[in-house]
């Protein structure tokens, strides 16, 4: 019989223990834990040791670096559970002590009372001015360094909130609180580093916005009072501007943790076969942000809360009202949720993006599905990539609230397979700052699509989608928003062109107050017809309410020339096709893209669903039985074998309901479970 050596039994993997009560000792067993997550994560050594956190708030940086397991014995880092109430293990990334990494100074700006602040007395100052008693040494290596990113640590009006990132001292002083170009602004509560003093200047003061809908900040004025994280950014990236920073990892699972704040909450780089579940994410600038040479990288069951303030609008961040700069006076308070750059093979699952500016994913392979994304203020999804490289599926998910659901930007590449998605676009968001008191107008609709004018477009294949806009009442016809489907097929000067497709998707557009025009821009701005798209089998349809002029639809355009095509919502299908057929813009779709554009469509069709108004709740986008969508849509296995195995669902009918509903049976449609573990429920009503 063989012995076993000391060495081998030293070699074997270990579980360690890390609590708010331990000291650091060993960390091997629950009465000797480890006090600090770091300490814990510096004990794994081998594949197949596993990190047990117990429950508690760990003010902390941590830096994970040459970590390795196996695909078979990973390295196991897992928070304890809450059970219904998720993580109850919190990790977040806030300065305790100098930002040079000496943590020489006890500064403690997360926990309230605090005698971090004094008053500013300049005579300059407004008011509700603070400073920070403490200096923050900028390191020689670092001089880019800016103490200026932070959030409210307890939740404001039920909601996770990011403190305002000002770029000028005079927008966090000012008293004006409206939209007035090249005018100081205050935005709301928010901090501004000066680097002449090394000191952070702080201003909590209330909001007058007074729109409904969004709520005002009426909290705490003293920063003295209020638990704050306060981070820093640095273009050199330092290691403490990351709550959790990972590097040259392998085979590492996360769990059961709630990881918040810092300049960018985590940083990806060099890594294999990472994979996180059960992750409640409250983003810095930035959640989540891939570096070089990232593949396998799983996210499901996580929430990424971009901690949005509900005073902040749109405009603020875009809108420059400073000339000399590029976009607007807030932008550096939200980044991406994710900005996930050259990874190969992703995955987000049952995941919740909220309240945050956009997601932009650049992904060799990415499996993007049963996710909720709602209340974004740029693009939901932002799909871009370097030549040869990004493409996936997008599957199943539910977006809402935001400006454009799907954004083609230059280099797409794909293929894009695009299916299965719920887009309802009639919740607005808050788009543009007040005026004047009163004003109207801040409300912004989104659009499902968005082109950028200039280079090379990718294939993408968008098929088996219920898409759902609308526009802004308080604007009148002559200022109505882009059409919100124009640039569906738009190929915008392609020098190479490549298959766009769209096949058996609802199109639905509700307006309010005047007469709705719906717009699809199919060629080059040299007006033809030249390249290798195809879109039919599609539905679709207007709806108005608040007028008495009868509904029309216009249809189709070039960049060159528009095609005023008018279809008639009382009209039959065959009889809006004979009308569409006859124009010359179909006829040279025909001769160069046969069947033809939209000859197998619903066009100005009532789609039937269930239930569906204006009020937005309840909903139910499922088709009734007499719906001209039920079993009208192309058959794949014909017309897009290659989409037909992908589209699981209607792998067995032969002409597929149209839409992102697919009615398995008589009165037995199917819902959309997505978010964590399939909570949100489209239509949650049966």
């Amino acid at each position: 019989m063989k012995s076993t050596s000391t060495k081998e039994i030293m070699a074997l993997p270990r579980t360690y223990y890390v609590s708010k009560s331990g000291n650091n000792s060993n960390g091997r067993t629950p009465q000797k834990a480890f006090r600090t997550i770091q300490q814990g994560i510096d004990a794994l050594s081998i594949a197949g040791d596993k990190l047990f956190i117990y429950g508690g708030i760990y003010t902390e940086c941590v830096k994970i670096k040459d970590k390795e397991g196996t695909e078979s014995n990973p390295i196991i880092i897992e928070g304890q559970s809450g059970v219904v109430a998720g993580p109850v293990v919190t990790l977040q990334g806030s300065i305790t002590g100098n930002i040079d990494g000496t943590h020489t100074q006890d500064i403690r700006f997360h926990e309230s009372p605090n005698h971090e602040w004094v008053r500013n007395t300049n005579v300059n100052a407004h008011p509700d001015e603070y400073v920070s008693v403490q200096e923050f040494i900028i390191p020689t290596d670092q001089l880019s360094l800016r103490v200026n990113r932070g959030a409210f640590i307890g939740l404001i009006n039920n909601n996770y909130t990011r403190l305002i990132t000002y770029r000028r001292l005079e927008d966090l002083r000012s008293s004006n609180e409206l939209r007035m170009d090249n005018t100081p602004l205050y935005m709301g509560p928010g901090i501004w580093y000066n680097t002449g003093t090394r000191k952070i200047h702080i201003r909590l003061s209330h909001t007058h916005n007074n729109i409904n809908g969004l709520a005002d900040y009426t909290g705490e004025t003293n920063p003295k009072r209020v638990p704050l994280s306060i981070c820093t950014v640095d273009n050199n990236e330092a290691d403490f501007e990351y709550t959790m920073k990972i590097n040259k990892c392998k085979n590492l699972q996360f769990s059961n943790l709630s990881i918040r704040f810092g300049a960018e909450t985590i940083r990806i780089e060099n890594c294999n076969n990472l994979s996180f579940d059960q992750i409640n994410i409250f983003a810095g600038e930035y959640g989540v942000r891939t570096g070089d040479a990232v593949t396998g990288l799983k996210f499901t069951n996580s929430v990424f809360d971009g901690g949005l303030p509900t005073w902040l609008f749109r405009s603020d961040l875009k809108d420059s009202n400073d000339p000399t700069n590029e976009h607007g006076p807030g932008a550096r308070t939200l980044g991406s949720l994710v900005l996930a750059q050259s990874v190969q093979n992703a995955e987000f699952a049952n995941c919740e993006f909220l309240n945050g500016h956009d997601l932009y994913i650049t992904c060799n392979g990415v499996n993007f599905h049963h996710n909720w994304l709602h209340n974004l203020h740029d693009e939901a999804l932002i799909l871009a990539g370097e030549s040869n490289f990004a493409n996936g599926n997008f599957h199943h998910n539910v977006i809402t609230k935001t400006i454009d659901a799907i954004s083609f930007q230059s280099n797409t590449v794909g293929p894009w397979n695009i299916y299965r998605n719920l887009i309802d676009l009639r919740e607005p968001i808050a788009g543009f700052r007040p005026k004047s008191a009163g004003d109207t107008m801040v409300w912004r609709f989104g659009r499902a699509f968005k082109n950028n004018d200039n280079g090379f477009k990718g294939r993408f294949s968008l098929f088996q989608n219920t898409i759902i806009v609308r526009n802004n009442p308080a604007l009148s016809t002559a200022n109505t928003e882009r059409s919100p489907f124009s640039e569906l097929m738009n190929n915008l000067q392609n020098t190479q062109p490549v298959p766009h497709r769209s096949f058996n998707n609802i199109f639905a557009f509700w307006a309010i107050k005047h007469v709705p025009t719906m717009s699809f821009e199919y060629s080059s701005d040299t007006g033809n017809i030249d390249y290798h798209a195809q879109s039919n089998g599609n539905l679709y349809y207007t709806t108005a309410e608040g007028i008495e002029t009868p509904l029309k639809i216009v249809l189709f355009q070039t960049n060159l020339v528009r095609h005023p095509l008018k279809l008639s919502p009382n009209a039959s299908n065959a009889e809006n096709l004979s009308l569409w057929a006859g124009n010359d813009f179909f006829q040279k779709s025909r001769d160069t893209n046969p069947p033809g554009f939209e000859i197998d469509s619903q066009l100005q069709q009532d789609p039937k669903f269930v239930r569906w108004n204006n009020a937005m709740q309840p909903d139910s986008f499922w088709l009734q039985l007499d719906s001209p969508a039920r079993r009208t849509g192309l058959n794949l296995t014909e017309n897009a074998p290659d989409l037909h195995s992908i589209d699981i669902d209607a792998l067995n009918v032969t002409k597929p309901d149209i839409g992102c509903y697919q009615c398995t049976a008589p009165g037995h449609p199917q819902q959309f479970k997505v978010g964590v573990q399939g909570r949100k429920v489209y239509p949650a009503v049966i």
